[in-house]
């Protein structure tokens, strides 16, 4: 069950969602220069939820993660981390999601900018229509923070809300996808943190599957979006055998 400030936190991001906020072009900033994103409705929008923009800025920072690497963004939603790695100078860059409607979004992202050589996006649950693609050089998830379930006739909660099960999952079948040495970067906003019960914090989660937290960043949160508690960007390697 979520704590005040947390349902506080989720509400206003689905009342947001509901009002249609920022849907439409928004500027994302890159490091010294910002490119323009479409966000369609019920789309992860980083007018919103700010995750997405949080990686970007870490990844600008260093761009030498991405560089000449071949990248999977799972769980794309209108392809912002993608699209920033593939501008960034990602070799390769494959962009899941689940939701159809995500899909479609980030793919008009990638012909907008004239990316389609670099960027694929596809519909897949995690990696299940991964198929022969090429593994990666840097995983990065931006997961559903909030461990609660999806919220009952609003599928496109599950960007907030993922269960428990979800990142579980992840960090069993990313290996299978991913080059030996293979960096695994994904964030945590602190705000969803359950002190008693199970939540989705990578450094908890990871470690049952054989990864190790190589390093971790607190970046305070950006002008844009409407998250505001502390961000932790975690990087993870995966020293178990789990590779095929």
């Amino acid at each position: 069950m979520l704590n005040p400030e947390q349902d506080k936190q989720v509400s206003n991001q689905i009342e947001a969602y509901e009002r249609k906020f920022k849907v439409g072009l928004t500027k994302i900033p890159l490091g010294s220069r910002n490119f323009e994103l479409e966000v369609d409705e019920f789309v992860a929008n980083p007018e919103i939820m700010n995750s997405g923009i949080q990686i970007v800025e870490y990844l600008a920072v260093r761009p030498e993660i991405v560089e000449n690497k071949i990248v999977t963004d799972m769980g794309t939603g209108s392809g912002i981390i993608g699209i920033s790695s593939a501008l960034l100078k990602a070799k390769k860059v494959f962009m899941p999601d689940i939701d159809d409607r995500a899909v479609m979004n980030a793919v008009k992202n990638i012909n907008r900018l004239s990316l389609g050589e670099v960027c694929e996006s596809f519909q897949s649950d995690l990696f299940d229509k991964f198929g022969d693609r090429e593994k990666a050089d840097v995983q990065i998830f931006n997961h559903p923070f909030f461990s609660e379930q999806p919220v009952s006739g609003k599928d496109w909660t599950r960007m907030m809300f993922g269960g428990t099960e979800l990142v579980a999952k992840y960090f069993e079948q990313a290996p299978h996808y991913s080059t030996k040495d293979a960096l695994y970067i994904l964030p945590w906003l602190t705000l969803a943190e359950n002190k008693d019960t199970l939540d989705n914090d990578p450094a908890k989660r990871a470690i049952e599957y054989g990864y190790e937290i190589i390093s971790v960043t607190d970046q305070v949160p950006v002008k844009q979006g409407i998250q505001r508690a502390l961000f932790k960007i975690y990087e993870l390697k995966n020293n178990s055998d789990n590779f095929s």
